[in-house]
């Protein structure tokens, strides 16, 4: 029994040496994702960078966002979302979400993100659409 809790210890700790158990970029976009789907639109904003939050304004942008949850509710709402992609150099993260509705349709998005005080912040969307991108 000893050596079951030295092993449950060593890998809990491993885990968190290597950044499994530690919130991800790929973590901030699946919480936006459930933050827009449960109408909870001051949650999903905070989760942007200073950046982005300075330039639109905190309430333009909270307007912006809030467009996003009648959006999915009229999908039915998320029945999955998977990353796809994450890419991270240093404090900058380029993360590829796909978001699966109840009503069949995907929508899949890249989005970059930066670390701000040791949180992943939302600082743009890249376009994956092939005709925007030309």
């Amino acid at each position: 029994m000893k050596s079951l809790y030295a092993s449950v210890i060593c890998l809990v700790c491993f885990s968190v040496g290597c950044g499994v158990l530690s919130s991800g970029p790929s973590k901030t976009l699946t919480t936006f994702s459930k933050c827009l789907e449960e109408g909870k639109i001051d949650d999903a904003a905070k989760l942007f960078s200073t950046r982005v939050i300075s330039g639109q304004g905190l309430g333009n942008l909270k307007s912006i966002v809030a467009t996003g949850a009648p959006q999915i509710k009229a999908k039915g709402g998320i029945s999955s979302q998977n990353i796809q992609k994450e890419d991270i150099i240093g404090d900058v993260a380029e993360v590829t979400l796909e978001v699966k509705y109840i009503n069949g349709e995907t929508e899949v998005t890249t989005y970059k993100l930066i670390k701000e005080n040791d949180e992943w912040k939302i600082d743009g969307v890249i376009d994956n659409r092939p005709w925007i991108n030309r």
